[in-house]
């Protein structure tokens, strides 16, 4: 059985040959800072969790800047895990750039802010 899930996942992955697995911090935020930096046509992302961090940030700001030069830039990020500062949303949106909320019925729950978010959170 083991085998023939890893058989379908490399399957998978060889159809999308731009696929790769980045699990150390430093090198995943360099490239894809580069990554949007070099975008030219659009860049799409989807996350499950976005912070006021300054990786989280400097993310935000080079969204903002590929928005800028005509980029056409789509934040996905799941309402549950989402602390991102609304100054840097507002201005990602100003700017041109496709904000979106994967889990928008969280924000009108009457349970946000008085249960903790790890309650509904994906742990993956």
């Amino acid at each position: 059985m083991q085998k023939e899930i890893a058989a379908w996942n490399i399957k998978n992955i060889k159809r999308f040959p731009y696929t790769e697995f980045i699990v150390e911090g430093d090198l995943f935020f360099n490239k894809l800072w580069r990554m949007i930096d070099e975008s030219k046509q659009y860049f799409w992302i989807t996350t499950y969790a976005i912070n006021s961090s300054p990786a989280a940030d400097t993310t935000l700001l080079k969204l903002i800047e590929a928005s800028k030069r005509g980029v056409h830039v789509v934040l996905f990020v799941d309402n549950v895990q989402f602390w991102a500062k609304p100054e840097l949303i507002k201005q990602f949106q100003n700017c041109g750039g496709r904000f979106l909320l994967l889990n928008p019925q969280f924000e009108l729950s009457a349970w946000r802010g008085y249960i903790n978010r790890d309650v509904w959170r994906r742990h993956h």
